[in-house]
């Protein structure tokens, strides 16, 4: 595969489209898979590193200031797993 680089201009709000699709596919291979089917548990194998090629290479975001505290809100944590973030988002 190192030979088989390819090139793609792509804008932050492309990879939050793809990386979003990629993520439900994920859930999708994954309760497939579960379910027995091997051709599922290999395409989840397979997109499951791709999610974290994706992820290494992805710039790294700003971080964002809570105007309260001064602190990075990204870093605070909460109860069910993940940052402030995917709290406001998912909890």
């Amino acid at each position: 595969m190192l030979g088989n680089s390819l090139s793609v201009e792509l804008n932050s709000s492309d990879l939050d489209i793809i990386e979003t699709a990629l993520h439900t596919q994920q859930k999708i291979l994954s309760v497939q898979s579960e379910a027995g089917a091997a051709e599922a548990k290999e395409r989840l194998s397979a997109l499951t590193q791709l999610l974290g090629r994706l992820s290494r290479q992805r710039p790294a975001a700003p971080a964002v200031i809570d105007a309260v505290s001064g602190g990075d809100i990204g870093a605070q944590t909460s109860a069910c797993g993940g940052n402030f973030i995917t709290r406001a988002l998912f909890c």
